[in-house]
């Protein structure tokens, strides 16, 4: 069980290690499902973006195994506050997730994600930059911004063969593309160029913003 800040900081380090494969994360006790919001920073997502704070670690990530393999349970609960800005590849809440895992029960909120480099091809999203496995009731209001990226409000691709469902999942974020080699968006997912996905009683409702000379984009709500 995670109940504060500390204890969620210290994932990013253990999945340096350990995928977490079979095992279970809870946000909260059973007590305190939908009562509890651990704020890594707080403020609005624009305060955050002014005071520029340590950039958040992603979980997981897209190679030696160290994919999230797990499941983590939101319990309703809420994660507030995550900044990231630079380069690097699979951003979001989690680098990483793993076919067999599963994300469920989770809010994201006043969390800032941005791909800075303008060359190369990075997946960026508030829940994960590389997403396979099932999302069941997720939901985010984060901003995602790319520079050279695939974006997704949620996922920022499959990146690979596998799957991605998602179920009773929202986005109501903003996705920024503030350059013409960011050319894939999505309100959930950036990129399926391999795999496959599924997306069943989902809404998204968020905005994806184009740079002022868009050329070529492949766009889209979902």
């Amino acid at each position: 069980i995670i109940s504060d800040k500390d204890e969620l900081e210290l994932l990013p380090t253990l999945a340096q290690t350990y995928n977490f494969s079979g095992k279970y994360i809870q946000l909260g006790t059973n007590e305190q499902a939908g009562k509890l919001t651990i704020a890594v920073n707080e403020g609005t997502i624009d305060e955050i973006k002014e005071r520029k704070p340590e950039n958040w670690v992603p979980i997981g990530k897209n190679s030696g195994g160290k994919r999230f393999a797990g499941t983590f349970n939101g319990n309703g609960n809420t994660i507030s506050g995550l900044y990231y800005s630079g380069s690097g590849n699979g951003i979001g809440l989690f680098g990483a997730i793993d076919k067999n895992a599963t994300i469920q029960n989770l809010k994201l909120t006043n969390s800032y994600f941005e791909y800075t480099h303008t060359s190369g091809n990075a997946y960026i999203g508030s829940i994960a930059g590389f997403g396979f496995g099932t999302f069941t009731n997720v939901k985010s209001t984060a901003e995602v911004v790319c520079e050279s990226a695939y974006a997704g409000g949620l996922v920022g691709g499959l990146g690979g063969y596998g799957e991605a469902y998602f179920n009773d999942c929202w986005f109501d974020g903003t996705v920024r593309m503030t350059n013409y080699r960011c050319r894939q968006a999505g309100g959930f997912i950036g990129s399926v160029s391999t795999g496959a996905m599924k997306v069943e009683h989902c809404l998204s409702s968020g905005e994806i913003i184009l740079p002022e000379k868009a050329e070529s984009y492949h766009v889209g709500g979902v």
